[in-house]
C-alpha cells in the first residue's frame, strides 16, 4: 500500500495486545451500566463511563449508528493433531467462525 495511504485504513492499524482477563465473559448485569470508552478528539483525551452517560455525549447534528446484529456461540473447541497423526503432538486447539459461507463456497 502507497505511503499516502492514512493511518486507520490499515487493518493492522488495529492490532493491539489484549490480556485475556480484560475481555468481557459476560455481559453487564444492567446493561445500561456497561462500561463506554469516551473519545475527546479536539483534546487528545480518553475517558470512561458507562452507556448510560450517552445521551449527554450526543450533540444536536451528531449521526448515531447502532448494531442490532446479535452475537452467536461460534467457537469451536477441540484437540489438533499433526497431519501424520502421532499421538504424543496432540494439543489443545481452537477455531473461531467470524463469517458463514453459504454452502456453495465451502472448499473441497
Amino acid at each position: 500500500m502507497n505511503d499516502h495511504v492514512r493511518r486507520g485504513l490499515r487493518t493492522g492499524d488495529y492490532d493491539y495486545e489484549l490480556p485475556h482477563d480484560r475481555i468481557a465473559q459476560t455481559p453487564a448485569e444492567r446493561r445500561d451500566q456497561s462500561r463506554l470508552m469516551i473519545v475527546h478528539r479536539a483534546a487528545g483525551t480518553i475517558t470512561h463511563g458507562v452507556f448510560a452517560d450517552i445521551a449527554g455525549l450526543i450533540a444536536p447534528g451528531d449521526a448515531l449508528a447502532l448494531n442490532t446484529t446479535r452475537v452467536f456461540r461460534a467457537r469451536l473447541i477441540g484437540t489438533g493433531f499433526n497431519w501424520a497423526g502421532i499421538a504424543e503432538n496432540y494439543s489443545p486447539t481452537s477455531f473461531l467462525i467470524n463469517t458463514l459461507l453459504p454452502p456453495a463456497s465451502v472448499l473441497p
